[in-house]
């Protein structure tokens, strides 16, 4: 027999040791003179002595897999797990209507244009849809709406909106759809927005304070120069949590962490988590996404600080309102679904008219795999995209050289893919350190105890 390499041992507050395992899911609450040592073993940590344990403990540690028989492969099962999920994942469908944005955010990783979707490529687009749909069997088509700002093209919006619900409607396919937006542009009726359009989930964003925010998030136009972005976008989460869930994406960098509990207060003071759809807040530094933002990296908050004021951030907020992007389920939990853009039925249609398989990747046309023509869906040939494309429909973060001697591997399944295709170092260290630095508080919430200051380090990390 052999332990778990998946293990991991936290000490609580009652001078017992919790046991994790990152594989399964499964905890353990060690007590007695031998829990420490027990532990310790169990993360390999031997020190060579017997411990004499009951039949019980010891088919206990077996049955919620600690300890596994020698030729079990855990690596070959986490595999087995990822390509499940990347087999069974949902239908997905990003539509970038425009680049264009009546807000300048100055560290905005998209590079802004006049490039929209119109309604001429409707046809294309619901050929490709339905292809995907044929092509997966699934029952269940996801539209997500993304820009620049998406409601600066409603008239599109609008009309390939009803077009794809018409073609659910005949194939039998159930349909949602979500969208990201700064809160700036809707129509004056935006429940009824919601409904018309089934949307089940909106991502609105803020960066700070009213006055931090405005400064950050400033109207573009002349003729809007008088408006408050702040102002309209909480007005616009204050109606929508009426009708669906809202997603309070809060940018925080050196410039205005001060803001970020005043917000969460703030937000508290306006019921938007005690709402029928309660909102969540998903505190997220100002990062570099693409080469040309690189910039703000001289203003990238620390991770000390940054996992501080998520600490007090939770404290503040109902347990289930505070979101994280490596842990959306804000529990420690094996990882059993991918990024959409892992997904072999999903695509992001671009405003130039081009697919990728990121949105994140919209910007970057060097990027796309393929094009809208008049006619059928046209594939890109030239080297770059089908390189792209290799890696896309191949990644697996398992044969990945750091991930497969990573023990954090089941609850992160590779993290970003598009860092991962960029091969971002920076990027993919910090995913290690937030790990290191956030597992264990995870793992006290899901075991429903008091919180330990506990981090794991490099050799916890890579045992493999």
């Amino acid at each position: 027999m052999k332990p778990s390499a998946y293990n991991f041992a936290i000490p609580t507050q009652d001078d017992g040791w919790l046991l994790f395992n990152a594989r399964t899911g499964n905890l353990a609450d060690l007590k007695g003179p031998n829990a420490s040592r027990l532990a310790r073993n169990l993360i390999g940590e031997v020190d060579g002595e017997e411990i004499a344990l009951g039949a019980s403990s010891i088919q206990s540690l077996i049955e919620n897999e600690f300890v596994l028989e020698d030729d079990f492969d855990e690596l070959a099962a986490i595999r087995a797990v990822y390509w499940r999920a990347r087999n069974s994942a949902p239908v997905v469908v990003t539509l970038t209507t425009t680049l264009d944005c009546n807000l300048g955010c100055f560290y905005c990783y998209e590079e802004r244009s006049h490039d929209e979707l119109q309604t001429h490529d409707l046809s294309a687009i619901l050929a490709k849809i339905q292809g995907l749909l044929d092509g997966s069997s699934r029952k269940s088509l996801h539209v997500d709406w993304y820009g620049g700002e998406p409601t600066l093209n409603l008239p599109f919006l609008e009309a390939a909106s009803a077009a794809i619900q018409a073609l659910c409607l005949k194939l039998g396919v159930k349909f949602s759809a979500s969208i990201i937006s700064n809160g700036t542009s809707w129509p004056d009726d935006a429940e009824g927005f919601i409904r018309r359009h089934r949307i089940r989930q909106v991502q609105i964003t803020f960066d700070g304070m009213r006055d931090h925010h405005n400064r950050r998030r400033r109207f573009t136009w002349t003729k809007d120069l008088h408006r408050s972005s702040f102002d309209e976008a909480t007005t616009l989460v204050s109606k929508l949590i009426h009708v669906c869930r809202v997603d309070i994406r809060y940018n925080v960098d050196d410039l205005n962490w001060e803001d970020l509990l005043r917000f969460v207060e703030f937000a508290q003071g306006q019921g938007w988590f005690d709402a029928e759809h309660q909102a969540t807040f998903q505190p997220a530094r100002v990062a570099a996404y693409t080469e040309k933002s690189r910039f703000v990296e001289k203003i990238g908050l620390s991770d000390e600080l940054f996992d501080k004021l998520k600490r007090e951030a939770a404290h503040l907020l109902p347990s289930e309102a505070l979101e994280e992007p490596e842990s959306l389920s804000g529990y420690a939990t094996p990882k059993t679904s991918v990024c959409a853009a892992l997904s072999n039925h999903s695509v992001v249609f671009g405003a130039d008219r081009k697919l990728y398989r990121c949105g994140l990747q919209v910007s970057e046309s060097q990027r796309a795999l393929g094009s809208l023509q008049s006619g059928p869906f046209h594939i890109l040939n030239h080297e770059t995209d089908l390189a792209d494309e290799r890696w896309w429909t191949e990644f697996d973060p398992t044969v990945v050289s750091s991930c497969s001697r990573c023990s954090f591997l089941p609850v992160c399944l590779g993290g970003c893919p598009k860092k991962q295709l960029e091969q971002d170092q920076a990027a993919l260290d910090a995913q290690s350190v937030y790990w290191r630095r956030n597992l264990a508080r995870l793992i006290c919430k899901t075991a429903e105890i008091p919180e330990v200051t506990w981090q794991f380090s490099e050799r916890d990390q890579f045992r493999c």
